[in-house]
């Protein structure tokens, strides 16, 4: 089974939308999620509502200010994404995704899809000291965070195994990176894809039990690349051999 990165846009169908009690989860891996975090639908092959996002996110040349967060393990800023897996991809060119683990989750019995956004505070001096240790020519300075947390969540007609894992949209004046953390992958199939172009990035791990000590970053279990479509600068895409 597999993983990915991928895009796409239409009307969203309204949907409740609960909180988390106000408590924060740490992990040495995940940025803290959990405190009032925006909690998905339980709901198969569901997705957010569409999200207005606080300040707008510059993916390879192209300034979104709105994304989806698919339950089954993708972002989309042009419209929800119900495909449980990317069995057709070109059928998917025509828009930008980022899927961290695309494949086909269910989050009906057990497990929490979330997100939030980060303007301030110490996860946002956290991000800025990550991204320039991992790209330290740029003197990056985050102003903007968007974290979405699949948190064991099971998979479809699978309830015995699930996977827990974040994707992390990070910003700062014209540059845009993208972070992801796995905690435990029970599936693969991890995927960058921009809108008709030939811009995008497959983490080269076959087996899937090995992908939660892998690393572009000397950091077990993350990656990270960067996404504004400047020059590819720093560690993670020089490290980075898979990039067609």
């Amino acid at each position: 089974m597999r993983a990915c990165v991928c895009v796409r846009e239409r009307v969203c169908k309204s949907v409740n939308v609960s909180f988390f009690p106000l408590y924060f989860i740490f992990s040495d891996l995940f940025y803290p999620f959990g405190n009032q975090d925006i909690k998905n639908p339980s709901e198969d092959d569901g997705s957010s509502p569409v999200i207005l996002l606080e300040k707008p996110f510059v993916y390879f040349g192209r300034v979104y200010r709105k994304t989806y967060v698919n339950n089954n393990g993708d972002l989309t800023f042009d419209g929800p994404l119900s495909q449980p897996k990317p069995s057709n991809l070109q059928s998917q060119l025509n828009r930008d995704i980022i899927a961290p683990l695309w494949t086909d989750m269910d989050n009906t019995v057990s497990g929490t899809i979330s997100y939030r956004q980060v303007t301030s505070g110490r996860i946002l001096l956290a991000a800025t000291d990550n991204i320039n240790q991992y790209f330290p020519n740029l003197n990056f300075t985050a102003s903007w965070l968007f974290i979405a947390t699949w948190d064991k969540v099971p998979y479809y007609n699978n309830l015995q195994s699930s996977s827990s894992y974040q994707v992390v949209l990070v910003s700062g004046g014209s540059l845009s990176f993208v972070r992801k953390n796995e905690n435990h992958i029970s599936e693969l199939w991890n995927y960058y894809r921009t809108f008709n172009s030939t811009n995008y990035f497959s983490i080269p791990v076959l087996d899937e039990n090995k992908l939660f000590n892998s690393s572009n970053v000397s950091v077990s279990g993350r990656w990270a690349f960067r996404v504004d479509g400047g020059p590819q600068e720093g560690n993670p895409l020089t490290l980075f051999d898979s990039i067609q």
